[in-house]
């Protein structure tokens, strides 16, 4: 049975893990159209939505060796919700494709302190509750999501795009108020202070590695279509802004649902291996078929698979990657593990950008699908893939 007081510790964390996801993309399904409504090439574009993991990429390492040698969490929670948002703010105040980048910039400063909520949440379950906590943890930031997504769809058609960057920023400054409640979990008696040589000793995990660059592959391809390409797709095809916030609900329904299946008695029993192909082909089929549909109605079923396999992906290889990191090193582990998908989140867009500027969509998705089936292929062949 559930423990009453732990789940009153947990839930300011889950309150302000929702309205950060809920600030960070309410306006995301509405990012691009919006800005190829401004005449902007979609090579400028797929830079503007890049540089949202370009800060990840540079920041996130630094931030979880600054962590696990302070032992502490939630101030960067609380400077995090803030950013995302000051740079909702600045879109709405200056809305121009300069500050959107400038803002994409600030909004993924914000995203790096995902660190923090990553590794503070699970401090409270016991031993052996990792999985499960990553996968409630990972199931509140989609409905978080989600709920913003279906808040943009009805308020976008209604009063414009323009005013969600002000929804964003209101749920943003009441995650902030909230952050004060979240309660630290007690570091253990430490006799020294790990040195950033130590703390960099977790770089010898395999396994880190093995995760990191797999998840690295799936980002690039989330961000290039789903976050970004594909509602432009939904535009073209004559969608209007409901059916686009449409096609999003439905991609972040069936990432809640995969999240939370990954946490499950069921999920153990499938196996890392089984788990791992059954969505990897989930994801790789949605970016095949995406260019190859011709209407609004098939986006809708191809949206849910997507969203089932990238979601249910990202939650595994996170468990997976931290799997024997020390207790003290797992906030650089987890710097680690989110610059590298950052990586992924920098240049799948920019890449997608320039294929799809130069070459049309069908090259530049079935190209995305390439490097998710060599993901695929890193996961199954290493050991880290192989059944624990």
């Amino acid at each position: 049975m559930e423990n009453p007081v732990a789940s009153r510790k947990r839930l300011p964390l889950l309150l302000v893990t929702g309205l950060f996801w809920f600030a960070l993309y309410i306006y995301i399904p509405y990012q691009t159209p919006y800005l190829t409504a401004m005449g902007l090439a979609a090579s400028t574009v797929g830079v503007i939505v890049g540089v949202y993991g370009f800060s990840q990429m540079v920041i996130r390492i630094p931030l979880g060796l600054f962590a696990d040698r302070k032992s502490h969490h939630k101030p960067f929670i609380s400077i995090g919700v803030l950013l995302a948002g000051i740079a909702s703010l600045l879109r709405y105040l200056w809305p121009s494709g300069t500050a959107f980048l400038i803002a994409n910039l600030i909004s993924g400063m914000a995203a790096s302190t995902w660190i923090s909520f990553t590794v503070l949440f699970p401090t409270y379950y016991g031993p052996g509750g990792l999985k499960k906590a990553t996968g409630t943890i990972l199931m509140v930031n989609n409905c978080g999501t989600l709920i913003g997504f279906a808040v943009g769809t009805v308020v976008s058609q209604a009063a414009g795009v323009d005013i969600l960057f002000l929804l964003s920023a209101g749920a943003a400054l009441l995650g902030f108020l909230i952050s004060f409640f979240v309660q630290e979990s007690p570091a253990p008696p430490r006799e020294h202070v790990p040195s950033i040589r130590e703390l960099l000793g977790v770089l010898r995990f395999r396994s880190l590695w093995i995760f990191a660059l797999a998840a690295a592959l799936i980002q690039a391809a989330n961000m290039s279509t789903a976050m970004s390409f594909t509602t432009e797709y939904a535009r073209e095809l004559g969608a209007s802004n409901i059916q686009i916030g449409l096609c999003s609900v439905l991609y972040i329904i069936a990432g809640v649902l995969g999240s939370y299946f990954t946490g499950t008695e069921t999920a153990q029993k499938w196996g890392d291996k089984l788990l791992f192909s059954f969505f990897f082909v989930c994801f790789i089929a949605y970016l095949i078929l995406v260019p190859l549909s011709g209407a609004v109605w098939m986006l809708y079923i191809l949206q849910f698979i997507g969203g089932l396999g990238f979601t249910s992906l990202l939650s595994l290889f996170m468990s997976s990657a931290m799997r024997g990191i020390p207790p003290e090193k797992k906030s650089t582990a987890m710097g680690f593990f989110q610059a590298v998908y950052g990586v992924g989140m920098t240049f799948g867009p920019m890449l997608a950008g320039l294929l799809l500027a130069g070459w049309g969509m069908i090259p530049a998705y079935f190209s995305l699908a390439a490097l998710c089936v060599a993901g695929l292929l890193i996961v199954l062949l290493s050991r880290a893939g192989k059944e624990q």
